[in-house]
């Protein structure tokens, strides 16, 4: 069934890039197997092993080197299975091929067994990219301890930026708003000079005045930013193969598939147990909502987005009797997935509030209310501003929305869900996954966010209807 879709939904220049990426690692994987220590011309990318390779070679004990090893191994799953062989143990030093074992336990989900084997090398090295490693191990189930590793590599590696910002974000998924500022600060000018050379340094100072100038205008609409029909298609592609291909520690898309799965589930079973409408605003690939639906049949699943070719694409990937695609917008979409009944609903969104003025998110939970919907969760960036250079909880936010980066705002959704009567009933921020943070995420966070509708909101909405 996949193979008729990549047929038929991917573009004939996208299927020619699946295929030469799979000649590439297939001929890589065969070279190794035979034990021959060249690596013909192969077209360059970000994890050419051939690029490892020769950045082994010409500078074996590199920071530098070791990154491109470690980013490498989690990349490609067809090397796991190839790492014991002759090639690979006579290229690598004893301290790489640990790293390398190690990198490859994390992407295959073995976290714990991976921090063993980081802690074994920060015994005999201390290299602050191997604490680094470590701490984000540890991130993902005790920041307390990925805290330590981070306090012990900065005494190390006193101006190591990525060390700083990883600390920096500890505190701040743990509350500690202030005391993250302070770590930032001492890093703040290496900060700017880093992010200044980056993709999306032009945009803060224009992205700054257009929110002021939306929260004071209390701004609805807001001129066209997203995605058209051309630019969803790769982006569905994109996550797809990444939720369906590669392992939540491999990639940021499929933990997000994985993660969402879980928490979802965990609130219908939990905290929303009488959901009988699970609505997605911006469903994109509905990878999570398909296995949702399969997990939870008596449950009735829904996913919203503008473009047809996303529907076009779900409609053929994703066969439930209780899952729908809607093409349309949510303020429409809404009351017609309502339609009158009295069922209670929920509605999510994840790394979709933050493309939208915070007065059409108010709107939106306001009409949230009126329509049965009891329920709100979220997942969205609540993490260290880019344009104002510091972090910002719900408390502190010095506007309703700040700009965050690109075209990503940061909203205050507490406040937001309150004005239409929802409360917040559980909140978390999570780290990254990534195990190598690259430069446009240090120091980020993401929040997982649960509002319920209070009881007088309620039964002053039942009355409306």
């Amino acid at each position: 069934m996949m193979k008729e879709l990549v047929k038929r939904y991917l573009s004939e220049d996208h299927r020619k890039q699946i295929r030469n990426t799979q000649a590439r690692v297939l001929e890589a994987v065969k070279l190794v197997r035979e034990g021959k220590p060249t690596i013909p011309p192969v077209h360059q990318t970000g994890t050419d092993f051939s690029a490892v390779v020769q950045a082994i070679r010409s500078a074996p004990q590199t920071e530098e080197a070791l990154r491109a090893l470690i980013e490498h191994v989690l990349a490609n799953a067809s090397w796991w299975p190839v790492l014991e062989g002759p090639f690979l143990k006579g290229l690598l030093s004893e301290e790489f091929y640990a790293h390398a074992i190690a990198a490859a336990k994390y992407g295959a989900g073995d976290v714990k067994g991976s921090l063993r084997l980081f802690e074994a090398q920060l015994a005999k090295n201390g290299r602050e990219l191997t604490y680094h490693c470590a701490a984000r191990c540890a991130a993902q189930f005790d920041d307390v301890l990925a805290k330590r590793f981070l306090v012990d590599g900065l005494k190390s590696h006193p101006d190591s930026l990525a060390l700083t910002l990883a600390l920096a974000a500890c505190h701040f998924r743990a509350g500690e708003t202030a005391e993250a500022n302070r770590v930032f600060e001492a890093k703040k000018a290496a900060f700017v000079e880093l992010t200044s050379r980056g993709l999306n340094a032009a945009s803060f100072e224009p992205l700054k005045a257009e929110i002021a100038e939306a929260v004071r205008n209390g701004s609805v609409v807001r001129p066209a930013v997203g995605y058209s029909e051309a630019s969803a298609e790769n982006y569905w592609c994109d996550l797809w193969f990444n939720m369906t291909m590669l392992t939540p520690h491999q990639s940021l898309w499929s933990w997000l598939n994985h993660h969402y799965q879980t928490w979802i589930g965990d609130v219908l079973t939990r905290i929303a147990p009488d959901a009988q409408e699970i609505i997605n605003f911006g469903v994109f690939c509905a990878e999570p909502d398909y296995r949702l639906a399969l997990r939870y049949p008596d449950r009735e699943f829904y996913g919203v987005d503008r473009e047809q070719i996303t529907k076009t694409l779900n409609d053929a990937a994703y066969k439930a009797k209780n899952l729908h695609f809607v093409k349309g917008e949510i303020m429409t979409s809404l009351p017609e997935i309502a339609d009158g009944n009295k069922r209670t609903r929920l509605l999510l969104h994840g790394r979709t509030g933050c493309l939208f003025y915070p007065e059409f998110l108010r709107n939106l939970y306001k009409e949230c209310a009126r329509n049965g919907v009891q329920y709100i969760c979220l997942h969205e960036n609540i993490s260290l501003s880019r344009s104002e250079l510091k972090y910002y909880d719900f408390d502190t936010l010095p506007s309703l929305s700040i700009a965050y980066m690109n075209t990503m705002l940061i909203h205050n959704y507490r406040d937001l869900l309150a004005s239409a009567g929802y409360k917040i009933v559980e909140m978390k921020a999570t780290p990254y996954m990534y195990l190598l943070d690259r430069d446009e995420v240090l120091g980020d966070s993401h929040v997982f966010l649960t509002a319920k509708l209070e009881s007088s909101t309620l039964e002053n909405a039942a009355k409306a209807h």
